[in-house]
C-alpha cells in the first residue's frame, strides 16, 4: 500500500507537458488574443472591479474626514487651540489628496496606480505622536471612521497587489508582447529599408561599371589612334632634343670650365670680375671670353694650362660658335614643339578621360564600402530580430507557467 501511495504521489507531482506551437512572429498578437481572449477579458474586468473597490474605499476616507473636520471643542477648553490645529492639519492633508488617474487597463498602469495610491494612503498615517494622541483622544469617534476607511483602502490595495502578482500576469504578457511586436515591426521596416538602399547602390554600381567600361574603351581608342601616335612621336622627339641639349651643355661646360684658373689669374691681374666661361659663351659673348684669354699670353701659366687656353681660343674662333648656335636652334625647336603638343586636343581629352575614370573608380570603391556596411547592418538587425523572438518565447513561457513552447515559422 505504501508503494502504491508513493506512485500516486509521483503521479500528482508530474509536471504538465508544454504545448508546442508553431507560429510566425508577425502573428504573435493575433495568436495571443485568440488563445487568451477569455483570460484577458477576465483579468481586465477584475482589474476594473478592484480599481472601483479602491475608489469606493478612498471616497469613504474623504467622506469620513468631513465629519472629523466639523468636530471641535468648546473655546474654554485649555487644549482647544492645539487639538484643532493638529486635527485641521490632518484633515487638510486628506482632503487635498486624490487617487492617481488610470486611463488604461494594462499591467504598467495598474502597477503605477498601486504604487502611487499606496504611497498616498501610507502618507495619511505619517503623523507625529502628539497628533496621533490628540486625534485618538479628543476625536476618537470621527478619526476612528477615517482610520477604518484607510484600513479598508489598504486591504483593497493589498488585494490589487496579489492580483498583479498572479492573475494580472496575462496583462503583463499582453503588454510585453505588444512592446516586442512593435520593436520587431520597427526592425522589419529597417531591414526592408536597408535592402532597398542596398538594391539602389547595386543598381548604381552596375551603371558606374558600364560607364567605366565605356570610358576605358574610349581611352583605348584614343591611345590607338593615328593622332595619338603623332602626339607620342612629337613627345619622343622633344625628349631626344632635350637629351642632345643636355649633352651639348655638358660637353661645353667641361671644355670651358678647364680655363677657370687662368681666368682667375687674368681677373686678379687686371682687377676685373672673373668671367664665367660657360655662362659667357651661352649668352653669345664668345668674343669677350676670347679677348680675356688672349690677355693670358703675358701671364705665367703651366704648360698644361697654356695648352688648354690655346686650344680653347682656337675653338672659340671655329666650332664653338656653331655649337652654341645649333644649341639655340634646338632649344627654340623644342620650345615650339612643346607649345604645339600642349595645345594638342587629344592630350586634353586623354586627361579628361583619365580623370573621369579615376572618379568612377573612387565612386565604385565608396559604393562597395556602403554595400558592405548595409550587409552588416542587415545581419545586425536580423540578429536583433532573433533575440526579440527568443524574448517573446520567454515572455510566453514565464507568464503561462511554461504552458506553451513556441517554434517560430519563417
Amino acid at each position: 500500500m505504501k508503494f502504491l501511495s508513493f506512485l500516486k504521489k509521483e503521479q500528482r507531482e508530474e509536471k504538465p507537458v508544454a504545448k508546442k506551437i508553431e507560429i510566425r512572429a508577425t502573428d504573435i498578437l493575433e495568436w495571443f488574443e485568440k488563445t487568451f481572449q477569455n483570460r484577458l477579458n477576465s483579468a481586465k474586468s477584475e482589474a476594473n472591479d478592484k480599481r472601483s473597490r479602491i475608489d469606493r474605499a478612498f471616497r469613504d476616507i474623504q467622506n469620513s474626514v468631513i465629519g472629523l473636520e466639523r468636530a471641535g471643542f468648546s473655546k474654554t477648553d485649555k487644549v482647544y487651540t492645539m487639538a484643532n490645529m493638529l486635527k485641521d492639519t490632518f484633515v487638510t492633508k486628506v482632503k487635498n489628496s486624490s487617487l492617481p488617474a488610470l486611463t488604461e487597463t494594462n499591467y504598467t498602469a495598474l502597477s503605477n496606480f498601486h504604487s502611487d495610491a499606496k504611497s498616498i494612503v501610507n502618507g495619511f498615517l505619517k503623523m507625529s505622536p502628539k497628533q496621533a494622541f490628540f486625534l485618538s483622544k479628543y476625536f476618537a469617534k470621527e478619526s476612528g471612521k477615517v482610520m477604518a476607511g484607510i484600513k479598508q483602502t489598504k486591504r483593497e490595495l493589498s488585494e490589487l497587489k496579489q492580483f498583479l502578482e498572479k492573475e494580472a500576469k496575462i496583462l503583463k504578457m499582453e503588454e510585453e508582447l505588444k512592446r516586442l511586436d512593435a520593436k520587431q515591426k520597427e526592425l522589419a521596416d529597417r531591414i526592408r529599408e536597408i535592402e532597398e538602399e542596398k538594391a539602389g547602390l547595386k543598381k548604381r554600381a552596375k551603371s558606374v561599371e558600364r560607364e567605366m567600361e565605356d570610358t576605358n574603351s574610349s581611352l583605348k581608342a584614343l591611345l590607338d589612334s593615328k593622332q595619338w601616335k603623332e602626339f607620342e612621336e612629337a613627345g619622343n622627339r622633344i625628349e631626344k632634343i632635350q637629351s642632345e641639349l643636355e649633352d651639348t651643355c655638358n660637353t661645353l661646360r667641361s671644355e670651358l670650365e678647364s680655363v677657370k684658373r687662368p681666368l682667375k689669374k687674368i681677373a686678379h691681374t687686371t682687377k676685373r670680375p672673373v668671367l664665367k666661361p660657360f655662362e659667357t659663351v651661352m649668352e653669345g659673348r664668345e668674343k669677350a671670353l676670347l679677348d680675356a684669354l688672349k690677355e693670358s699670353t703675358s701671364l705665367s701659366l703651366k704648360p698644361q694650362e697654356r695648352e688648354k687656353v690655346e686650344r680653347l681660343m682656337q675653338r672659340l674662333e671655329s666650332d664653338i660658335p656653331l655649337i652654341v648656335k645649333n644649341h639655340r636652334e634646338l632649344a627654340k625647336n623644342k620650345q615650339d614643339m612643346e607649345r604645339a603638343i600642349e595645345a594638342f586636343p587629344e592630350k586634353n581629352r586623354k586627361e579628361l578621360l583619365e580623370e573621369n575614370l579615376a572618379r568612377k573608380k573612387s565612386e565604385m570603391e565608396s559604393m562597395k564600402g556602403e554595400i558592405l556596411e548595409k550587409t552588416n547592418s542587415r545581419k545586425h538587425a536580423e540578429s536583433q530580430l532573433q533575440e526579440l523572438r527568443e524574448e517573446m518565447g520567454k515572455v510566453i513561457a514565464e507568464n503561462t507557467e511554461k504552458e506553451f513552447k513556441v517554434s517560430w515559422l519563417e
